[in-house]
């Protein structure tokens, strides 16, 4: 008796194991995903960090460099515009080249802007 005992006591652990495995497979298949997307968050939350972080002195050069040229181009704009309101000798090629400057400034801004709103 305790023989038969024993063995359908085994009988039940296999049939136990042999039930939990494709249990145990099947709810893999559920939590795998959800794990991998978080730790895919996470690990991309952590790039970004790093991103900014190493980034943040060549944005702040480059925003230096812009204001220059931004700049160089307003005192550009100004001296052509008194030549135009104050000189008889403003030409066409005068006018031409306000206009690229103005072009080129615009350029700039939305440049800068969008450089300052990173």
């Amino acid at each position: 008796m305790a023989n038969d005992l024993k063995g359908h006591g085994i009988s039940i652990s296999i049939s136990t194991v042999a039930t939990l495995i494709p249990v145990l497979a099947i709810s893999w298949l559920f939590v795998k995903p959800a794990l991998v997307q978080s730790i895919g968050e996470a690990v991309a939350d952590d790039f970004d960090d790093k991103i900014t972080e190493k980034t943040a002195p060549i944005q702040s050069a480059f925003r230096v460099l812009l204001l220059s040229d931004i700049n160089r181009l307003k005192r550009n704009i100004a001296r052509l515009e008194f030549k135009r309101d104050a000189d008889d000798d403003y030409k066409s090629s005068d006018a031409v080249r306000l206009a690229d400057y103005k072009i080129e400034l615009d350029a700039y801004d939305e440049a800068y802007d969008d450089l300052k709103a990173k």
